[in-house]
């Protein structure tokens, strides 16, 4: 009771405190407001005369007449300055026809070519393996080798000593490898840093390995396609062809060691079942533990997607590592793992190791009857970690293990530990390995010596290891070059094993032969480009598990290493399929039945049709469309490919069309074609030719070079030296009539360049930045115009009274709300260190995509005849805006339709064009316009009279489809934020009314915040959170109070009325790093105010000289005002399920009206009117500043990938959960081979089973299921 009436005492008194403090601050900021409305009292004069004028709410008619005059003004200009005209008249004079697709017949088409292509790989490894095998029969042991060799490491390293070891060679830049130095002659070698590059065995392999380059050279002659050939021994060396350096990080030693990849543990073993035992009895303490834990860790980065393992912690009551999920296996995804490695570091020794109850657990899960779990055959495996059994467990392992079916391996912890024998006859006895881990650097050669020892069945089988190959997917090339367009492959691998006769028995394991295929080859087999806007290509491996896929997102930036999780993206992750009925994604919950993940799964041939989520402009932008998905497998491959392609477009009648035409080389070369008239930019990712292509001139040089078929046929005095590159006749035909149509367009360019439209035309001046056109066939070309006079820009046509008076005023204001939606980590890298601060690179060398760009998807899909594209931020590219303000601009493109013949009514887009224009010249627009449209219809009233949205008391927003702001009347930093932010309460009548809809969407690839508070569970802790929770209480109690009284004595205190938006300025220091610190911009606005203060100060005769001189006198130096703020850290980010909203309108009608009351008890008047012939709405609202109503804002995402929100809040309002560890998915890897005592296991079986109700966690693996995330889980992140 006593400490219960001094807590409340204590808290009485910091009220008192915190009351005071705050009544002494109020009191200072009264005397700054009072101080700055008497500074503005005369130029509010004028202003409040307006404001007296009798209202009769919107000028609904005027507002009308403004959005459909605004539209066909913006339309009209966007036509006349783009060439569209020209482009369509071009692309039908030269001939274009307008096709109906086939798209399961020519799927099939692709899948054959497919299957073809990969069993070349195939032969070409197998081809590999039998010459390795025919070599180490022959191959005697020498101890005493000594032999020179290309040490990939120390080709840079060239020294005229004799007696250095190793070789040098002569490297030529190959288009085919993106221009990489390599020799096409010879292999090069690579050796671990942790193992001597002198040593007996490695000098012996490379010698005998040298003889490989004769078949390496072959397999390149016989398929031009081949990339990356190479060969893994056992001793850990690695042979690479065609030869290239290696490259290294400065500063950071080489770590690669081929035997611990991917590609190469699948090779070597079959798929296993696998329990760890880890002792964490009261021995096991210090470097005991430490050791224990890394061994742990060791063996689980052994383990990939097709093995499943479990762990035990080993104490006096054995446990499982993770209850949740006890007496099951799991799969061993790098998330899994490395939500156990988490959980290790929790664990605390204590007592004795009971490994009776530890052993009899593993058994019971490993040795269980379920089809599924017998996929893994023969390699089931315990793994034993710990300085020591108490005894033999003879008898255990006898009843528990009597066929020797699952083996057993021990790890030997500890330096001082001498008595290893029961561990050693704990292996020796259950066909396993003992090893002895004394030093933390032992640990790494220890563990892989069990890989040697998975390899045994297959070693010893004669005839089945030839169909063995393993197809390790999506990762990145094993040259370690670094190349931002290396890309992703797939290793095709076989095992080499020691074939004498004395080796055969034991089935020794020399290495592993590989086969590298980019991604980039299947994509391009699969054309891309003939299935128009909107449709994209995807594939699947066996597990169900993303390929390639145009929402698969590696979290990485160019040249960086991916995150773990990144080639473990199931396609229900990225396919958001919605009932009809509905308009939410696929949640969590049902996200994994996906109908067409199960058919790709199981390689089935098929087609679907889905109604989806499709989500554009990095998951800002939402559409509900039907889709038509074609699929199919690749026989004698674990690979499944499809064909995404949108039921119907913007247009009727355009299901499946697409447009062809073509123009040969040959008759190319007779045109004319100025290159350096216009910017060109290429899809980056199409396949022109099998090389990289960098601009247009390239390309046509190639074509000039090289023989290419049905293209241009072998130039006359071509270089017979030269790399023979051949190109892809359909699509660069394709491009090369799309040039020869796009030439029209150009020639309008130049005359708009020569006499740029006037502002007598739309009554303002027009700032056009660039022309542009998009094509199908991959083509984006652009030309910039010259600025127009500052004098022009800086006069309007026309005086736009109020108006220009509360542009000035809100200049002197400055901006307010939250802080612009922009990305300072992609401004800062997208520009270059001038003071001028102009951007390096246009926005089209980011955006060159053409077709697969949102834009042009958007322009092409969109019911309107014209689509404005706001600046919004995109992860690793500049926006369309400059980053001063004033220099902002928008996009409005216009897609270009032909029909075949000119009269049929089934329709194709060809092409887009559209111009890319100041978005003050938007906005100059919109307030002439509305002052023009109240002077058409104003019955008798002045424009100052209707409220418009050149009126003082209106604010007007131009809205895009998805809720971002183009523009407004209000302030210049509303580019690109969402409406919602501004106007939460407005946004949510949006949606009441049937304007706007919210779609729930997920992101399961998301990077979220690693919360780095320190652990709750300590006692301080419990304190801490009391007292700040009554602190943040009597915080937010108290601004409701402060918020209250403004509200209720604003009307007391001179304001500017209506004519000064002014929402939320308290954000504006909320999300800032330091709120004493002021940004460049802020300072400025602060100049501004403080010269504009004293003018009306002296003008008015208010205060005197000495006043003004004291304050002069107290004023700090510029130095010490100078904020000084620490570089930012990025927090710690971690994988986790995303759940926000999107929005999206469609709506179709001309004006909506409605009024709602705000918690400032006031009644806000809104006016909706469909902008004509464009995706946007203009939205007007009344009493921006006496009637504030944005208590409830409404969020849309930030990148998730990107580590600095570019939006705080959004951030802030998202659900987070920890990323979710999939149930095992069926799978179908090779079957594992027994020696002939044993029975063959066959594959997993097909069928699936459904958890069990009483316990969920246990259930047999399926093909649609996955285990649910739980509390427990939450915990390990």
């Amino acid at each position: 009771m006593l400490l219960a009436r001094a807590l409340g005492l204590g808290v009485v008194v910091w009220l008192g405190c915190l009351g005071s403090a705050t009544a002494e601050h109020s009191k200072r900021l009264t005397k700054a407001e009072l101080k700055r409305q008497a500074a503005m009292r005369k130029q509010l004069i004028t202003a409040q005369k307006q404001l007296e004028a009798e209202h009769n709410g919107l000028a609904e008619e005027a507002l009308k007449r403004l959005a459909q005059k605004l539209g066909s003004e913006l339309f009209r200009l966007t036509k006349d300055a783009s060439g569209f005209t020209q482009l369509e008249q071009s692309f039908r004079a030269a001939g274009v026809r307008v096709e109906k697709q086939d798209v399961a017949a020519r799927l099939q088409e692709i899948a054959t070519k497919l299957s073809s292509t990969m069993s070349k790989k195939v032969e070409a490894v197998k081809r590999l393996v039998e010459t390795a095998e025919q070599i180490t029969r022959a191959a005697a042991w020498d101890p005493h080798v000594n032999v020179s060799y290309y040490n990939a490491k120390e080709l840079n390293n060239v020294k005229n000593d004799s007696s250095w070891p190793f070789l040098t060679m002569d490297f030529t830049a190959d288009p085919r490898y993106h221009y990489e130095e390599v020799n096409m002659l010879r292999s090069t070698v690579h050796v671990p840093t942790n193992i001597f590059n002198r040593s007996p065995t490695v000098l012996y392999g490379v010698r005998w390995s040298k003889q490989l380059d004769k078949t390496f050279r072959v397999n390149q002659a016989n398929d031009d396609s081949l990339r990356w050939q190479y060969f893994g021994s056992a001793e850990g060396f690695m042979r690479l062809y065609p030869g290239a350096r290696w490259s290294m990080e400065p500063d950071r030693p080489d770590m690669y060691d081929c035997r611990l990849t991917n590609w190469y543990i699948r090779a070597a073993s079959s798929p296993k079942d696998m329990l760890i035992l880890l002792d964490m009895s009261g021995s096991m303490t210090g470097i005991r533990q430490e050791i224990a834990r890394t061994t742990v860790k060791e063996i689980m980065n052994t383990l990939h997607e097709d093995d499943f393992f479990n762990i035990i912690k080993v104490a006096e009551v054995a446990r499982y590592l993770e209850p949740c999920l006890k007496d099951t296996l799991v799969q061993a995804s790098e998330l899994t793992k490395s939500l156990f490695e988490e959980r290790i570091k929790l664990l605390k020794t204590e007592n004795i190791a009971n490994f009776t109850e530890a052993l009899q657990m593993a058994f019971a899960v490993l040795n269980r009857t379920d089809p599924a779990r017998e996929s893994a055959g023969c390699n089931k495996a315990i793994m034993i970690i710990s300085d020591g059994l108490p005894e033999e467990y003879d008898d255990l392992m006898a009843e528990l293990n009597p066929e020797k079916r699952v083996r057993v391996f021990t790890y030997v912890i500890g330096r001082e530990v001498t008595d290893v024998s029961n561990m050693k006859k704990m292996a020796c006895l259950n066909r396993g390995y003992v090893t002895h881990v004394s030093t933390m650097a032992d640990v790494r050669d220890n563990v892989e010596m069990c890989i040697s020892v998975f390899s045994r069945p297959i070693g010893m089988s004669k005839d089945a290891f030839r169909k063995d190959t393993t197809w390790t997917f999506k990762h990145q090339t094993v040259d370690n070059s670094g190349s931002p367009n290396a890309g992703m492959v797939i290793s095709v691998a076989q095992p080499v094993f020691n074939r004498s006769l004395a080796a055969e028995k034991k089935g020794s394991l020399i290495g592993v032969m590989g086969i590298d295929v980019n991604v980039s080859d299947i994509r391009a087999i699969m054309t891309p480009y003939r299935w128009g806007a909107g449709s994209y290509i995807f594939g699947t491996n066996h597990n169900g598990h993303v390929l390639f896929h145009p929402f698969w997102k590696a979290m990485v930036k160019p040249s960086a290493v991916p995150k773990h999780s990144y080639n473990e993206v199931d396609l229900s992750e990225v396919e958001w399929q919605i009932p009809k009925d509905n308009h939410h994604a696929a949640s969590p919950e049902r996200a994994f039945s996906l109908p067409l993940r199960n058919d790709m799964v199981n390689q089935l041939t098929g087609q679907k049709t889905m109604l989806i989520l499709r989500q554009l402009h990095h998951r800002k932008r939402v559409y509900v469309r039907e889709y038509n998905y074609y699929y199919t497998g690749i026989l004698d491959t674990p690979l499944s490919v499809g064909i995404a392609i949108p039921a119907r477009m913007g247009r009727p009648n355009t299901e499946l069309l697409r447009v062809t035409g073509r123009m040969p080389f040959a008759d190319f070369q007779r045109l004319n074609i100025d290159y350096s008239d216009t910017e060109w930019r290429l899809h980056p990712e199409w396949a022109f030719c099998n090389a990289t292509i960098t601009n247009i001139t390239h390309l046509v040089e190639v074509l000039q070079r090289n023989a290419v078929a049905g293209v241009g046929g072998e130039a006359a005095g071509a270089d017979a030296a030269a790399v023979p590159i051949s190109c892809n006749a359909e699509l660069v035909e394709s491009l090369l009539l799309d040039i020869r149509a796009t030439e029209a367009a150009v020639a309008h360019w130049r005359e708009v360049a020569e006499k740029p439209i006037g502002s007598g035309q739309f009554g303002v001046p027009i700032e056009i930045e660039t022309l542009f056109t998009a094509t199908r066939s991959g083509l984006t070309r652009y030309k910039e115009l010259p600025p127009l006079p500052q004098d022009v820009v800086e006069k309007p046509a026309d005086d736009l009274g109020t108006v220009e008076y509360l542009r000035v005023l809100r200049n002197e204001q400055g901006p307010t709300g939250i802080t612009p939606l922009q990305n300072n980590a992609t401004e800062a890298a997208a520009t270059a260190p001038g003071k001028d601060n102009k951007p390096n690179k246009h926005f089209f060398d980011f955006h060159s995509m053409a077709v697969d760009e949102s834009f042009y998807e958007r322009s092409v899909s969109s019911a309107s005849e014209m689509v404005i594209t706001t600046p919004l931020a995109a992860p690793g590219a500049p926006t369309i805006s400059h980053p001063d303000e004033d220099e902002s601009s928008v996009m409005a493109s216009v897609p270009v339709y032909v029909s075949s013949p000119p009269t049929s009514n089934q329709l194709a887009p060809a092409a887009i064009v559209g111009i890319i224009i100041k978005r003050r010249t938007v906005r100059s627009l919109l307030l002439h316009l509305s002052k023009e449209t109240c002077l058409f219809g104003g019955a008798g009233k002045k424009a100052e009279q209707c409220l418009s949205c050149h009126h003082a008391g209106v604010v007007c927003y131009l809205v895009d489809e998805s809720g971002y702001v183009v523009t407004s009347t209000r302030e210049e930093d509303d580019r690109g934020r969402f409406f919602g932010m501004l106007h939460g309460e407005v946004m949510a009548q949006l949606i009441h009314h049937n304007i706007t809809k919210r779609y729930k969407v997920y992101d399961f690839q998301g990077m979220c915040i690693k919360n780095t508070s320190k652990d709750a569970s300590d006692s301080a802790s419990i304190l801490r959170s009391l007292f700040g929770s009554v602190f943040h209480a009597s915080r937010l109690l108290l601004g409701q109070i402060f918020t209250f009284l403004y509200t209720v004595l604003r009307g007391v205190i001179p304001v500017a009325g209506d004519m000064q938006v002014e929402e939320v300025p308290q954000f504006r220091y909320l999300y800032s790093d330091d709120p004493g610190c002021k940004t460049k911009q802020q300072e400025e606005e602060d100049a501004l105010e403080e010269a504009a203060t004293q003018a009306t100060l002296e003008d008015e005769g208010s205060g005197d000289g000495n006043e003004t001189a004291a304050d002069d006198d107290h004023e700090e130096p510029a130095e010490e005002r100078k904020c000084q703020r620490p570089p930012p850290v990025a927090p710690p980010m971690y994988p986790c399920d995303m759940e926000y909203h999107l929005y999206h309108t469609e709506w179709t009608q001309v004006k909506a009206r409605f009024s709602f009351g705000c918690l400032a008890n006031c009644t806000k008047n809104v006016g909706v009117f469909k902008v004509s012939t464009t995706n946007m709405i203009l939205v007007a609202l009344d009493r921006p500043l006496s009637c504030p109503c944005n208590d409830t804002q409404l969020h849309t995402p930030s990148p998730a990938s990107s580590t600095t929100s570019r939006s705080p809040a959004p951030a802030r309002k998202r659900r987070r959960r920890p990323r979710r560890t999939p149930r095992p998915p069926a799978r179908r890897p090779r079957p594992c081979r027994w020696r002939s005592s044993c029975s063959l296991v066959g594959a997993a079986a097909s069928t699936t089973s459904a958890p069990t109700a009483a316990n969920p966690t246990t259930a047999i693996p399926s093909i649609t299921m996955r285990i649910r995330v739980t509390a427990a889980w939450a915990g390990w992140i």
